[in-house]
Parts: C-alpha cells; sequence; structure tokens
C-alpha cells in the first residue's frame, strides 16, 4: 500500500522517518518552511522558482540539492501497485 505525501502530511512524515541527526535538503515547497528546527543538521533550500537545483554551501564541499531525493520519489512511482 503506498500512501500520498502532499504538503499537508509531507513535513509529519518527515519527521516520522528521517533520523533527527539528519541535515534536510529540500526545493522552495512552503509546507517545508521551519522543518530544520528539527533536525541537527538543519535544512537547505534550493530555490526551483529561480532555476536553482544545486549550489555549493559557502566555502565548504557541501551541495545542496534535492536531486537525490526527487529521484528517489521517481522510481517509488514507478514501482506503484496498478490499482493505485
Amino acid at each position: 500500500m503506498f500512501v500520498r505525501v502532499d504538503g499537508i502530511d509531507g513535513p509529519a512524515a518527515i519527521h516520522e522517518c528521517v533520523d533527527p541527526s539528519s541535515t534536510i535538503h529540500t526545493d522552495d515547497f512552503m509546507p517545508y518552511r521551519g522543518i530544520g528546527k528539527h533536525f541537527e543538521g538543519g535544512h537547505f533550500i534550493v530555490d526551483h522558482k529561480h532555476g536553482e537545483y544545486v549550489r555549493r554551501l559557502g566555502d565548504t564541499d557541501m551541495l545542496v540539492t534535492s536531486n537525490e531525493a526527487e529521484s528517489d520519489f521517481a522510481l517509488l512511482g514507478r514501482h506503484r501497485p496498478a490499482d493505485a
């Protein structure tokens, strides 16, 4: 069974499934705002509306991107049961 995760229950699913020591990377979808206060690594956003899909975080080697999560969601969507 697959449960729809959208702007209403998406942040709740993140809190339930993601380790509190994690760093969260998302796009600029409004329901994700403020989620970083619950995770030790904080929350970093890419701004798709302005053509941003990946960026380097300051002078570090860390890249901020939501591409990996979006790819995972795309793969899950391809493997949904036919009656979903």
